[in-house]
């Protein structure tokens, strides 16, 4: 069997070849180059949307032996404000926002002496700082306390927030 006489049918001869191998090379790279270009305006027009996390530190304190627990903000990259959330063991919580570097919220049992499961508890703040919910907000306070004698699982959430964007900067919980 001849193949050179199927070759030429599949392929054509040399003056019945429409393009030369090197024109069609020529004609793939280009081909390439606006595919990627076009692939490339594309996938960076679509990060540009993106917002940033914000972003900003936090300090979490717990203080069993005298019955606080406190939170300080500590520093700002590019968060507006930070919002410290405080939860007791039975979900009742008190919110905060700190609104500058240096803010300080203090939760701490203002009864230290009194019975055991009497709720109660004391916010000393120090900076920018706004009750939102909880211990000494507008409005009065809620059943947030921290139980006097017993030993209460405490949780503190601490977020920061640029506009609408909110990330968790800080979450920690212990027994005050």
């Amino acid at each position: 069997m001849d193949l050179k006489k199927f070759q030429k049918k599949l392929v054509g001869s040399e003056e019945q070849r429409a393009v030369s191998p090197v024109i069609g090379v020529i004609l793939m790279v280009a081909i390439t180059v606006i595919l990627a270009a076009v692939i490339a305006a594309f996938v960076l027009d679509m990060g540009s949307g993106v917002e940033q996390n914000a972003q900003a530190g936090a300090n979490i304190e717990f203080d069993s032996t005298n019955d606080k627990l406190s939170v300080t903000y500590s520093s700002t990259q590019n968060a507006d404000h930070i919002v410290a959330t405080f939860t007791d063991d039975e979900g009742d919580n008190a919110e905060y926002q700190l609104d500058s570097p240096g803010s300080k919220v203090i939760l701490e049992d203002d009864s230290p002496t009194a019975t055991p499961e009497a709720e109660s508890a004391t916010a000393t703040t120090s900076g920018s700082v706004t009750a939102n919910t909880g211990v000494d907000a507008a409005g009065g306070s809620n059943a947030f306390g921290i139980e006097s004698g017993t030993d209460e699982e405490m949780s503190v959430i601490v977020t920061a927030v640029k506009g609408d964007t909110t990330t968790v900067i800080a979450e920690d919980s212990d027994t005050v």
